[in-house]
């Protein structure tokens, strides 16, 4: 389907998995909008690949080898079997959109990606890699913003 609408607006926030944590899920759709309260840890693995956009507050991601913190306008990639747990290190919530299981749409990222690195010459290429930092917000030709990205190591 070219188009899905995603209601996040008409949608409920309903209770996660842990005590701390509210969503807001789209039925059939790999999107979700996530809240963690202050003290939220998630005390589970998680391994599944994701593209995440810190809306609100500030998010810890723990990988095995290090914790990597991502502020409000700040997003990542997360490639499948990248194990991180989810942590909120503030003393306000902490909202996200969170896409998941997503190596279609990393193919599609990166095909716009290349598409619009050769309309816009700021634009770095997404790199296939682990962990990739959302940098910046740069306007497309037609106005609508475009996250550029690079990794981190």
């Amino acid at each position: 389907m070219p188009f899905t609408h995603l209601p996040f607006v008409s949608l409920d926030w309903t209770a996660g998995a842990h005590p701390l944590e509210t969503k807001k899920l789209v039925e059939g759709q790999p999107v979700v909008l996530l809240e963690f309260a202050p003290g939220f840890e998630d005390p589970n693995w998680c391994e599944r690949g994701h593209i995440i956009y810190v809306l609100d507050g500030v998010l810890d991601l723990v990988l095995d080898d290090r914790t990597e913190r991502i502020a409000a306008g700040d997003g990542c990639r997360l490639d499948p079997t990248t194990r991180h747990r989810a942590k909120n290190p503030g003393n306000v919530p902490v909202r996200l959109f969170v896409v998941s299981d997503c190596n279609s749409v990393l193919v599609t990222l990166a095909k716009a990606t290349r598409t619009q690195s050769m309309k816009t010459p700021n634009l770095m290429r997404l790199r296939m890699r682990p962990f990739v930092r959302a940098e910046r917000v740069v306007p497309t030709s037609s106005g609508e913003p475009f996250a550029a990205a690079h990794d981190l190591d």
